[in-house]
């Protein structure tokens, strides 16, 4: 009941808003459903997000917030975490089609989990016993090299608010190279995992802020940073099987940098 009302609710209100200017950088995981439904259905909505917003690619997107640098244009920039493997078999053949590209923040220990040990992965995670496949090295390279931005994501998909500051070198500094070696480019961004702002500490802020040009969150995205810090970025959840008047909804709220 309350997920209808829920829906009811956006639908309605959605119907009205108007998408605020600024830059919206969106987070997802991935599409969700058989594979050619997911993608029509995501070419479709962003075939109406762009009548409303330019799109920009990730790292613009990036430098325009960083120096307030958009006037009253509306904007919306993508980003993908967890580095699921419809991210290179369904989500990147769609935004191609709008020559735009996407910042996919990865877990190398999730890319190097074997396939037996997956449903444990996900498990503890992600609380859930279906499994998705994640890309392999090869997939990321491939995206690397079409224009995509790859971004860390922790080694193990660890919660940073409670990690010990021993492990850091493990779980952040450790993923870090391992993704450099990996696409042979710096990998300047870092989103940390689950994405609220209690689920990172000080001490990980400063850890990753020495390591990392700009660091991201999934929350407070009604402002463009966090922590009164202009190199921590949030970012607007949504799925590409929300409709339209549900995403308008929630881009309708015009951003501050507070």
């Amino acid at each position: 009941m309350r997920q209808l009302i829920r829906h009811i609710y956006l639908s309605s209100v959605g119907w009205f808003s108007k998408i605020s200017p600024g830059v919206h950088i969106m987070n997802s995981h991935y599409l969700d459903g058989p594979q050619d439904e997911a993608m029509d259905r995501f070419y479709n909505l962003l075939r109406k997000l762009r009548s409303d917003m330019e799109f920009v690619n990730f790292q613009d997107a990036v430098e325009m917030v960083s120096k307030n640098n958009f006037g009253n244009g509306k904007y919306l920039s993508f980003s993908f975490d967890d580095g699921y493997r419809d991210n290179y078999t369904s989500v990147w053949p769609v935004l191609r089609q709008f020559n735009v590209n996407a910042c996919v923040f990865v877990n190398p220990g999730f890319i190097d989990i074997k396939q037996h040990n997956q449903v444990n992965f996900f498990a503890e995670k992600h609380h859930t016993k279906k499994v998705r496949k994640p890309m392999t090295w090869e997939m990321i390279r491939q995206l690397a090299s079409a224009g995509f931005k790859i971004g860390d994501h922790s080694y193990n998909h660890i919660d940073l608010g409670i990690l010990e500051p021993a492990k850091y070198p493990l779980e952040i500094l450790m993923s870090k190279q391992r993704i450099e070696r990996e696409i042979g480019e710096p990998c300047e961004y870092f989103a940390w995992p689950y994405g609220k702002l209690h689920n990172i500490s000080q001490p990980a802020i400063d850890y990753l802020l020495e390591n990392y040009e700009y660091i991201f969150s999934s929350d407070n995205s009604n402002a463009y940073f966090s922590y009164n810090n202009e190199r921590i970025i949030n970012r607007r959840h949504f799925e590409a099987s929300w409709p339209i008047h549900h995403v308008k909804y929630f881009l309708s709220f015009r951003k501050t940098t507070k």
